[in-house]
């Protein structure tokens, strides 16, 4: 079951009211109209229409709404990916042999070194996934960094006095995992989920701009290319800024969020940065 938002109109006319309703056939949440206000396309922001309606009549502000609630369901499976992956695998490479941390550390310089981008391009364009096809292309060739960083981090915890306790009193692996080694990383999954959430983001709003990604959802890129086929008319500008700032607004406090964590992570990066300014 997935939720969609339905504009109410009457005698033709939009009436304001917003309801929603269940769909077995949507992903995400798209906005479905009942009919197109062809007598209102193009209309410049008012108290009806905040930010306008586009060339098919459709109001922009629902349509942003609708495109950035995609983005941050889109940015939510793939961090919880990321972070599970990460926080599994990276752990259990510093506890296991040194066999098995060397075999998947090869795995992960692999990873690393793939052009992820144009992958995810390339494989976009051959099947155009849906919102979970595309988080789950995303986390394939994501997973890497976050999972080398979580196991740098392990092994500095697993060299500690308590971890040796842990284990002369019978603790195994998953349970130094579960009880010890995850309330240690904690802060560090936080930055690696901000900087997942903001990779995805950007990538799906690139890949949407240049019309790679499935045309049924709505996104804030694909709104962003529709505004500019529309440059001969005065009124493409109210279809091209909402999406734009919004897409702006969520990368840069991303950003700045993940800097700041960064610094209360690190406190050498902190100390850095106070002294370059």
């Amino acid at each position: 079951m997935y939720i969609a938002y339905v504009l109410h109109y009457s005698n033709y006319k939009y009436d304001g009211r917003i309801s929603i309703c269940r769909r077995k056939d949507l992903i995400g949440l798209p906005i479905t109209y009942s009919m197109l206000q062809r007598d209102e396309v193009f209309m410049r922001p008012s108290s009806l229409h905040i930010f306008g309606t586009n060339e098919a009549g459709q109001d922009m502000l629902l349509l942003v709404l609708s495109g950035t609630l995609n983005s941050i369901i889109l940015s939510v499976l793939v961090v919880l990916g990321t972070n599970i992956i990460s926080t599994i695998l990276g752990s259990l490479m510093a506890l296991y042999s040194k066999t098995f941390e060397r075999l998947f550390l090869r795995i992960i310089d692999i990873f690393i070194a793939l052009p992820s981008n144009i992958l995810i391009m390339a494989i976009s364009i051959y099947i155009r996934p849906s919102m979970l096809w595309f988080s789950l292309i995303v986390l394939i060739f994501g997973w890497a960094q976050g999972t080398r960083l979580i196991w740098s981090y392990t092994r500095k915890i697993a060299d500690k006095d308590y971890i040796n306790a842990v284990r002369l009193f019978g603790g195994g692996n998953f349970y130094i995992l579960y009880r010890h080694i995850v309330r240690e990383i904690m802060p560090l999954l936080l930055v690696i989920a901000l900087q997942s959430a903001r990779r995805t983001i950007l990538i799906e709003s690139s890949l949407s701009f240049l019309g790679i990604t499935n045309p049924e959802i709505v996104s804030l890129g694909k709104l962003i290319n529709n505004s500019l086929q529309f440059l001969y008319l005065d009124v493409w500008k109210w279809c091209l800024i909402p999406p734009l700032l919004s897409l702006i607004f969520i990368l840069a406090s991303l950003g700045i969020l993940g800097i700041y964590t960064e610094g209360k992570v690190d406190r050498r990066l902190k100390v850095d940065r106070d002294i370059g300014s």
